[in-house]
């Protein structure tokens, strides 16, 4: 009797992985990463998209394989690339992973980084801004197919790790813990957008990477102490200009009264060096401002504010102005208790195509009813030649009478229909809406309020009408989640305008009380054509701005970034990390040709099978 083989239990590199777990292993390899606030992703998997189809992914898309079936007929150098599915983020610094080679003793393989959108069938290393180190040879290729010597070959069981830094502009390789030395050098900006990359070429390799949701085999934490080390030593010798104190006390001095820590200002300007005596009650006045904002204090008391502390600017300013209304509006329909039915809409109801601020400009029809001039004029004719006809007596209900009493109390300009809903339509004091919805309006406790909000809605309508080119996307969903409080289904929002949006409002206040200028400081009107200045978010805006332009000039000079001096000065207390020596390989870079495994002979339009060995990762049936 022939026994079965029991089924090959799954190895471990084929589990599924927990998301959290694997998420916080990241943040703690990369804790200055933020990866949801600065919408930068670090790799986790393997592509599919950006894989050859001679390759496969296991289910957790972390281990691949050349497919032992794959039809490679007319391929005279069949290879297959993968790569991950992100890019490492060109502001990470230092960044590393590593490979394992689970099965692959030719070595006919290789490991690396390149760009999205290259061949699938080329090794990396192979095409421009491509890097990779070859197992079956040990050389390191960027954009040539020859390559040079680098290290030594690998195979089956070796773990081999790829890493960059950013910063310093170089690449290099580890082999089973061992650093082999820089393999690449190059300029700042050359290692951008940049895919961990393996490739393969003989069916049944197999590859599993880790991303860091383990521990390195190389000791990667010390080695990157000693790259910070290497920056803080390039950074001492960058050339600064001499006032450089004063522009760092001048950033400092900004952020300060931005951020609203005043008393901190007080004692910083004690120990700095400031150009000019700084306005601690313009800085007070605009702290109170953006405060009573993010309470969400009353836009009434808030405009109040704006015009004691600075007269005028809210009427030069119509964007801020508009959105001082929809603050107003939200604080008013705070405090409406029973609205009119009408003034909701329904889930079920059909959509109305008339609102309390939407103004009809169709021409109206008129209506044939008590309330018709024309009908009175009927009536005396069909009298008069003696065709009178009295009709009976209609009944009328209590509701019928009521209505009639509002209207016949109201100054209604004309009734007519609404051509698209066919309702009854009222046109009064300028604006128009059904006659159910004002007769409830006209019946309910809120009248007045009502009413006001009425008459608000048709001023930020045209308020906002009037500057429509200058509103963004904020600006329109603060002016739409004003505007359909009343209008919402269900109960009102209490504060439909998040932290997020009454930021959003702070800034912009802040950024107008910046270019205020009192009436006593305008200068005299002259023939000059005026001069249109831009105004900047805050002067620390403008110092990250020239800190921008340095770093730009010291990359284009081919030397270490300007900017970071002020991490070293103003961020890093302690100019050294500790560190202790990085493990060198003393494995040579070739291999003798004695040791080298025999190819097996390419047959035509075949295709190639692999012989099984002793650690085939196939199990028997």
């Amino acid at each position: 009797m022939q026994t079965v083989s029991p089924p090959v239990a799954p190895e471990e590199y084929d589990i599924d992985l927990d998301k959290h777990e694997f998420n916080n292993a990241l943040r703690q390899l990369y804790p200055h990463v933020r990866e949801r606030e600065d919408k930068v992703y670090l790799p986790r998997r393997w592509d599919m998209a950006q894989a050859s189809s001679y390759l496969e992914l296991s289910p957790n898309a972390l281990t691949v394989s050349f497919k032992r079936n794959a039809s490679i007929q007319g391929d005279k150098d069949p290879s297959g690339v993968v790569r991950s599915d992100k890019a490492i983020p060109s502001s990470i610094g230092t960044y590393y992973f590593e490979v394992r080679i689970l099965h692959g003793h030719r070595g006919c393989m290789g490991v690396g980084l390149s760009r999205r959108g290259g061949e699938l069938n080329r090794m990396p290393g192979w095409d421009p801004q491509c890097f990779g180190y070859h197992g079956d040879d040990g050389n390191f290729f960027s954009a040539c197919g020859h390559g040079r010597p680098y290290g030594p070959k690998f195979g089956t069981g070796d773990v081999i790790g790829c890493g960059i830094d950013t910063f310093l502009n170089i690449v290099f390789f580890t082999k089973n813990g061992k650093h082999l030395s820089t393999a690449y050098q190059g300029q700042s900006g050359q290692l951008q957008d940049l895919h961990p990359t393996v490739g393969l070429k003989t069916p049944g390799e197999r590859l599993h990477v880790n991303f860091g949701q383990a521990p390195f085999m190389f000791d990667f934490e010390g080695y990157r102490k000693i790259l910070n080390n290497e920056k803080i030593h390039k950074m001492e010798n960058i050339a600064m200009p001499d006032e450089i104190g004063t522009f760092m006390d001048r950033v400092v001095t900004s952020f300060l009264g931005h951020s609203g820590a005043l008393e901190t200002l007080k004692a910083f300007e004690k120990v700095s060096k400031q150009p000019k005596p700084i306005d601690h009650e313009f800085l007070r006045k605009r702290k109170e401002i953006v405060d009573m904002v993010m309470n969400a204090t009353h836009g009434s008391l808030i405009q109040e504010k704006l015009e004691e502390h600075f007269p005028g600017c809210v009427a030069a300013d119509h964007k801020v102005n508009l959105i001082l209304m929809c603050l107003r509006y939200v604080d008013l329909a705070n405090t409406l208790q029973k609205p009119p039915p009408s003034f909701r809409a329904s889930n079920s109801d059909p959509p109305r195509s008339s609102s309390p601020t939407e103004i009809r400009s169709r021409p109206p029809k008129l209506l044939k009813g008590s309330h018709c001039k024309s009908t009175k004029r009927t009536r005396e004719a069909q009298k008069k030649h003696g065709k009178s006809h009295t009709p009976p007596p209609v009944r009328r209900t209590s509701a019928k009478a009521a209505e009639d009493l509002v209207l016949n109390h109201s100054k209604i300009e004309q009734f007519f229909i609404d051509e698209d809903t066919g309702e009854e339509m009222v046109s009064i004091d300028g604006f128009s809406l059904t006659k159910k919805m004002y007769i409830e309006l006209y019946n309910s406790e809120e009248y007045g309020k009502l009413t006001y909000m009425i008459n608000m809605g048709r001023e930020i309508n045209t308020l906002a009408a009037k500057v429509g080119n200058q509103l963004n996307t904020k600006d329109r969903n603060i002016l739409e989640a004003s505007m359909t409080m009343v209008l919402s289904p269900g109960s009102a929002v209490k504060h439909p305008l998040y932290s997020g949006y009454r930021r959003y409002i702070a800034n912009v206040m802040v950024e107008m009380i910046n270019g205020y200028i009192p009436k006593s400081e305008e200068k005299k009107p002259s023939d000059a054509p005026p001069i249109k200045e831009n105004r900047i978010y805050s002067e620390l805006h403008g110092m990250f701005l020239a800190w921008q332009g340095a770093h730009k000039e010291a990359s284009q000079m081919e030397s270490p970034a300007a900017a970071i001096y002020f991490m070293k000065n103003m961020v890093l207390e302690d100019l050294t990390f500790d560190e202790k020596p990085v493990e060198m390989s003393n494995e040579p870079m070739e291999i003798s040709s004695d040791e080298r495994e025999p190819l097996p002979e390419e047959g035509n339009g075949v295709v190639m099978e692999e012989e099984e060995d002793e650690d085939s990762d196939e199990g028997d049936i």
